[in-house]
């Protein structure tokens, strides 16, 4: 036995039950998002009022501030440890992949340093602390 909702509901009711399904489907939709909707709603006035703000004619001046960063680019800020002020960059990341990989050539360098070292810069250098040496106990 087939039923047909049409025999018993009008098209007008029909199309309001279908109305209300809907319209109450989206309102459980909106409220688990309403907080990303929101916030993106927000980002996208503030983005648009921003470029209304700016306009075309700070190119220019946006250009001129890119140039004045790359000016001011120095080792340290190119090549940044991370620290409490942020994270690493990817140019540090790429210097610690390389020193790692070529640990044998800083093993090397750091060999031919000490060897390359006098008597008497070897005596300031234990003297100032910087290197302790403790003494091997034998087994």
């Amino acid at each position: 036995m087939d039923i047909k909702v049409e025999d018993y509901l009008s098209t007008e009711e029909l199309r309001q039950i279908a109305a209300d399904a809907f319209t109450e489907a989206m309102r459980n939709k909106i409220s688990e998002d309403l907080d990303r909707i929101l916030s993106n709603a927000a980002y996208h006035a503030v983005w648009q009022k921003v470029d209304e703000i700016i306009g075309e004619s700070s190119d220019e001046i946006i250009a001129k501030k890119a140039v004045e960063v790359i000016n001011d680019l120095t080792t340290f800020s190119v090549f940044r440890a991370p620290d409490r002020f942020g994270p690493s960059n990817h140019c540090w990341d790429v210097v610690v992949a390389s020193v790692r990989k070529n640990s044998d050539l800083v093993d090397a360098a750091v060999k031919k340093a000490i060897h390359n070292l006098s008597k008497s810069e070897a005596i300031e250098i234990l003297k100032s602390g910087v290197i302790q040496i403790s003494p091997i106990k034998p087994n």
